[in-house]
């Protein structure tokens, strides 16, 4: 939405292509420099939005579960869900060719919003909470630095 324009207008729309499966959001992230949305499902996977091309760019697979938040400091994504788990994912491997292109089925009808295929990565564990899960996930402007809260602040 884009409040700066009367009541707001809806300025970028999203859908999911019928041939993806994906849970409902359960968390937003924009990128520092606006170029992308990220978004948290139910389903442990984070979505990539290029909001240049309106497309879904990356389906990065970073949880087991829901995931609660999502951190974002330069090129370093970090989220956290309810598996207990804290992920890491480095936003430069969306310009290498270094995720997998889901394979092609039989032709499948192509419109505008359904012509793009995105590429799936796989983030990396970086914390487990035996206890709890955490519930936030913040890293510095440098991501040198990340704080998770569960019950205490890690």
């Amino acid at each position: 939405w884009n409040m700066l324009k009367g009541d707001g207008e809806v300025e970028f729309l999203f859908r999911s292509r019928p041939s993806v499966r994906f849970g409902r959001a359960h968390s937003v992230r924009w990128s520092d420099d606006n170029k992308y949305i990220f978004s948290g499902d139910t389903t442990g996977s984070i979505w990539i939005w290029d909001t240049e091309n309106q497309i879904q760019l990356a389906e990065v697979r970073a949880h087991k579960d829901v995931i609660h938040d999502i951190g974002v400091a330069g090129t370093a994504m970090f989220s956290c869900a309810l598996d207990q788990t804290i992920a890491a994912f480095d936003l430069k491997r969306l310009t290498m060719d270094g995720g997998k292109k889901k394979k092609k089925k039989k032709k499948i009808k192509k419109d505008k919003i359904h012509v793009h295929e995105p590429t799936v990565f796989k983030a990396k564990q970086i914390n487990k909470n035996e206890k709890y899960p955490y519930w936030c996930v913040q890293p510095t402007e440098s991501a040198d630095l990340v704080v998770g809260g569960a019950r205490k602040l890690w």
